[in-house]
C-alpha cells in the first residue's frame, strides 16, 4: 500500500507541474489577447478621428482627396486584419483554457485517488495497532475480582 501511495505521489507531482505549465500558457494567451484587443480599439479610435476630421472645405485638391481615401482604405484593411488577429488569439486562448482544464481535472482526480490511498493506509495502520493491542496478553491482576 505504501508503495502505491509513493508511486502515485510522483505521478501527482508531475501532473501538478504540467497543470501549472498549462495555466501559465493560458495566462500568456490571455495577456496577448488583451493586447490585441487594445490595438484594435486604438485603430477604431484613430479611424473615428480620421472620419471626424474630414475636410469640409471645397478647396481640397484631387490628389489630396485620393491620398486621404487611400489612407482610409488602408486603415480599414488594417482594422479587418486586426479583427482576424483578435479572433485567432481568442481561439488560441480557448484552446489553452481547454487544455488547462483537462490537466486540472486530472490533478483533481489524482488528488482524490491519493486521498483514498492515504485513508486506506491510515485505516490499515489503525487495524494493525488495534490487532496488536487485542493480541496482547492481559496483565495479571488488573481484571481479576477484588475480594
Amino acid at each position: 500500500m505504501k508503495r502505491r501511495a509513493s508511486r502515485l505521489h510522483r505521478i501527482f507531482a508531475l501532473a501538478q507541474a504540467e497543470e501549472r505549465q498549462f495555466g501559465a500558457q493560458m495566462q500568456r494567451s490571455r495577456a496577448q489577447l488583451t493586447e490585441q484587443v487594445g490595438r484594435l480599439g486604438e485603430f477604431n479610435v484613430y479611424r473615428g478621428e480620421v472620419h471626424g476630421s474630414a475636410p469640409t472645405s471645397g478647396n481640397l485638391r484631387s490628389a489630396d482627396l485620393n491620398n486621404r481615401q487611400d489612407f482610409v482604405h488602408r486603415l480599414d484593411r488594417a482594422i479587418r486584419a486586426q479583427h482576424g488577429i483578435v479572433e485567432d488569439h481568442r481561439r488560441s486562448l480557448e484552446l489553452h483554457r481547454r487544455k488547462w482544464q483537462e490537466k486540472r481535472r486530472r490533478v483533481e482526480s489524482l488528488k482524490r485517488v491519493r486521498n483514498r490511498f492515504l485513508e486506506q493506509e491510515s485505516a490499515r495502520a489503525e487495524r494493525v495497532e488495534q490487532r496488536s493491542l487485542d493480541d496482547r496478553p492481559a496483565l495479571p491482576g488488573i481484571y481479576e475480582d477484588q475480594h
